[in-house]
């Protein structure tokens, strides 16, 4: 039988339980049953309820990572993981209440805004990379701004965290993030 990764399986109850009941619901006796461990498992692989929710945004990282492709020309791994991430947000209502919610915490918690903003600044490299690497390889249609256009993508995918936007206009976010790349590579990607 294979061991069982206690730290995994507390993260991903931390996690399931923040989508469940919020921040303010979350309880480590809670946490603990929802692993099908005692109470002093949870706190000796975490200390704190800091370090629960710094587990549950690890597991959101993990899950937003798994996004990019590892191969493909730029354009493709540019296209993969634009529409990976926006069908990420758009069909896992779990991983959109958690980031809401962590969203909301990082106002009051300097170390939690502190991992968001490495986080993004690593996107926004990884965007940059991308596009650079595009226009080397001579992908892109028009002269583009790696900065700009990293900073547009990532303002795009956040703007689809709005509960309305998801709930009502999934389709027109997905011709969205369909015109930006038929604009950047002059061809339509997307068959929505």
């Amino acid at each position: 039988m294979p061991r069982v990764d206690r730290r995994e399986q507390i993260s991903a109850a931390v996690f399931a339980g923040i989508a469940e009941h919020g921040l303010e619901g979350l309880r480590t006796r809670d946490v603990a049953a929802r692993a099908g461990v005692n109470i002093a498992t949870v706190h000796y692989y975490f200390a704190t309820k800091e370090d629960l929710i710094t587990a549950a945004y690890q597991l959101l990282q993990q899950r937003f990572g798994a996004s990019l492709p590892e191969s493909g020309s730029p354009a493709e791994r540019l296209a993969g993981h634009l529409t990976g991430v926006l069908e990420l947000l758009i069909g896992d209502a779990e991983l959109r209440r958690v980031l809401a919610e962590l969203a909301l915490r990082a106002d009051r918690d300097p170390r939690l805004a502190a991992d968001i903003a490495a986080a993004e600044n690593a996107w926004l490299a990884n965007l940059r990379d991308l596009v650079t690497a595009g226009t080397e390889q001579g992908c892109w249609a028009v002269e583009v701004d790696p900065d700009a256009f990293a900073v547009t993508c990532v303002a795009l995918l956040k703007g689809t965290c709005m509960p309305t936007l998801l709930t009502t206009r999934a389709g027109e976010l997905r011709r969205a993030v369909d015109q930006l790349l038929s604009w950047l590579t002059g061809r339509a990607t997307l068959t929505t």
